[in-house]
């Protein structure tokens, strides 16, 4: 994770999201991982349950890929501020997958987790509850 980058003043956007997250519901999940068994919400869902409420604040999101694995995903208000960070994923090609298509996959699971953190939603059932305490030697 490379720096997080903001416009001078956050003044603006930091009240609406302080807004939008007092208001947001945890998302709801709409897909089921077929090989761990786990709920999630994906991309798409995120992005449907959360555009009225980000529009009530003024309140957008943009993320560009860019290079080789390298996303940015920008909080945009409509003052004209800002804050961004830019991730990275190492693409590989994936049996039975070209590179094109490891990276759509790739891109998209870290667009999914990239808007979720940078609005502070809740989108995941949290598995780590579930893991068994170590058993002491």
């Amino acid at each position: 994770m490379k720096e997080i980058e903001k416009s001078e003043s956050i003044v603006n956007l930091a009240i609406a999201l302080v807004s939008f997250q007092s208001e947001v519901a945890t998302i709801g999940t709409d897909k089921k991982n077929p090989f761990f068994k786990n709920e999630y919400a994906t991309l798409g869902q995120l992005i449907e349950e959360t555009k009225a409420l980000r529009a009530n604040h003024g309140l957008a999101v943009t993320q560009i890929p860019i290079g080789e694995g390298g996303l940015i995903t920008m909080l945009l208000h409509s003052s004209g501020e800002y804050i961004s960070a830019t991730s990275e994923i190492r693409l590989e090609a994936e049996k039975g997958n070209s590179l094109a298509q490891s990276a759509g996959k790739l891109i998209t699971y870290q667009r999914r987790y990239a808007y979720a953190a940078i609005l502070g939603l809740v989108s995941d059932k949290d598995a780590d509850g579930n893991l068994k305490e170590p058993t002491p030697p």
